[in-house]
């Protein structure tokens, strides 16, 4: 395998690492919080594909906790909001660094790490 191979393939690998947005179905709802399942197979090398492991109390966006659509009544279009839920497919962004300070109102140097599915958000219902 050349040089140039091997770097192509640690560059993809650590391109697959890194978590920037994802889709999820969201579990449970318990007030501001959700418990999802991340969607999509992820496979390491040598090994059968399987599913991402649920992910536990992420925050829901205040915009994202209902689902906006519109339906017409008498011949007028209105809008309807519907709470999430269980089985709705979400939109999850990870932030950049660790959120557990900055969810207490701290503004302190995070910890080591970056872009980890356990500090993600829910911005959107799908």
């Amino acid at each position: 395998m050349s040089m140039s191979t091997v770097f192509k393939n640690m560059i993809e690998n650590a391109m697959k690492d890194l978590n920037v947005a994802f889709l999820a179905t969201v579990l449970s709802v318990n007030g501001n919080k959700a418990k999802i399942q991340p969607l999509g197979l992820t496979k390491g090398y040598g090994t059968e594909a399987r599913k991402q492991a649920p992910i536990t109390n992420v925050h829901i966006a205040n915009s994202a906790r209902y689902k906006i659509s519109t339906k017409t009544i008498e011949g007028e279009v209105v809008a309807v909001t519907t709470p999430i839920k269980k089985s709705d497919i979400v939109l999850c962004v990870c932030c950049d660094r660790n959120i557990d300070a900055a969810l207490r109102g701290e503004n302190s140097l995070p910890p080591v790490g970056c872009h980890n599915k356990s500090d993600c958000v829910i911005v959107a219902i799908i």
